[in-house]
């Protein structure tokens, strides 16, 4: 089932008889959100943030109906496309996380930040 979402979406994303404004609406409602799920706890060090704007440059790429042999510029692909920045939207969502975790009264932050695990990983105890 998701894969039949996913391929209608982009091929909506990638249609030329598509306008641009819909397009947009459906880059912020779907694509974004997927892209930068889970970016509170993300380190956003200097390849993550240029894996994230490589691939909404391909994306705005698909949008637009060109390549990369056509060589066009990124700030003529934002100008185009007038989508919402990736990498700003993860720096916002982190920043906005940590906020409303050093301010929440029921939970001791500092517990929280250094001993957090990812899920699904088993420690030493458990094996």
């Amino acid at each position: 089932m998701l894969d039949g979402i996913a391929s209608d979406a982009m091929e909506t994303l990638s249609s030329r008889t598509v306008e641009m404004k819909w397009k947009r609406i459906l880059f912020h409602m779907c694509v974004l959100p997927s892209m930068i799920y889970g970016a509170e706890t993300w380190v956003l060090t200097k390849s993550a943030r240029y894996k994230l704007a490589t691939a909404q440059r391909r994306m705005e790429r698909c949008m637009v109906g060109t390549c990369l042999l056509d060589r066009r510029t990124n700030a003529w692909l934002r100008g185009v496309t007038k989508v919402k920045d990736v990498v700003a939207s993860a720096i916002e969502r982190k920043w906005t996380y940590s906020w409303r975790l050093a301010m929440s009264a029921d939970v001791k932050w500092s517990k929280e930040l250094s001993v957090w695990r990812p899920p699904l990983k088993r420690t030493l105890v458990d094996q």
